[in-house]
């Protein structure tokens, strides 16, 4: 929410730092003070800047929020997560939860150094919003969730990558953007991919700029399994990724990760080679809390 002035019944404005935050347990977004500034005009008469000072401080913290909640995860999803697999999954529609998958098409999204890629750099200099997170995301959705709506997406990827940050238009701009790059970017991708550049063309001549990054990390997601020792249908490596999904629930048990029934081995032996959440069992549900930091809702 960040700084929030609010009129009393006297006529005087009041200014405080509120934040909004997610109940599990009555499944609604509810919102608490964090710090009471005073009186507006009692403040300004102090230090005309007063106001300008308030917004700078308000937007630090909810940057360092943000930031606190994306570490967490990332420095929690090397140790052992807890697993169920939920028989009706239909019914959690509506929690919040994060799709693990994400985390591997992230590493070899490093691995390529694909947000050093100077067309994505240039381009990030023009937009108001997290350009590079949002080409990401962009790409990850259309390999995990081509037929989900950019709004479920976001919904699916919550505290990863900066997700929290986009909108749907934010994902809309970018794939434009990144559209119009797709002759220049070919040479760069065809390099980090070790592949001829007219056998990628062809290979990409019928997708987008997003189509061919997608493209790319999937050859290399293939190719990774493959020296694993690991030969499995891709499709079916791409079913079980967008299916580890963390599902918050709001009982006792916590948070559940859910594998759709048939794909959780996939899963595991894919995490195992990439060092994202080592499942070696099934156990009992953690708390989301535990997993994401303890201010993670």
């Amino acid at each position: 929410m960040g700084l929030v002035i609010q009129k009393n019944a006297n006529g005087y404005e009041y200014a405080s730092l509120r934040e909004s935050y997610w109940d599990p347990v009555r499944k609604k977004y509810s919102s608490r003070t964090i710090k009471n500034y005073g009186r507006l005009d009692l403040l300004l008469k102090a230090d005309p800047h007063a106001r300008e000072k308030m917004q700078a401080e308000a937007k630090a913290y909810e940057a360092s929020k943000r930031k606190s909640k994306e570490n967490a995860l990332k420095a929690n999803l090397d140790r052992p997560l807890p697993t169920t697999i939920l028989s009706e999954t239909s019914k959690y529609d509506d929690s919040r939860c994060a799709c693990l998958g994400v985390c591997v098409l992230r590493k070899i999204w490093e691995k390529f150094g694909l947000d050093r890629q100077k067309i994505i750099q240039d381009s990030s200099e023009n937009t108001a919003f997290d350009f590079k997170a949002a080409v990401f995301h962009a790409v990850a959705m259309r390999i995990l969730m081509h037929k989900a709506s950019a709004a479920r997406w976001l919904k699916q990827s919550s505290f990863l990558y900066g997700a929290c940050d986009l909108t749907e238009q934010d994902l809309t701009v970018a794939t434009g953007i990144i559209g119009k790059q797709k002759a220049a970017m070919i040479p760069h991708l065809a390099t980090v991919l070790d592949a001829d550049v007219s056998r990628l063309q062809d290979a990409c001549e019928n997708e987008d700029a997003v189509g061919c990054l997608a493209f790319v990390l999937l050859i290399e997601l293939s190719r990774t399994l493959t020296k694993k020792g690991i030969r499995l249908p891709l499709s079916d490596v791409v079913e079980a990724l967008s299916s580890a999904v963390l599902i918050e629930i709001a009982n006792p048990n916590g948070t559940s990760l859910y594998c759709k029934t048939g794909t959780e081995d996939t899963f595991q032996k894919v995490a195992a080679v990439f060092e994202i959440g080592k499942l070696p069992t099934l156990t009992d549900a953690d708390t989301l809390r535990s997993i994401l930091g303890s201010d993670a809702l």
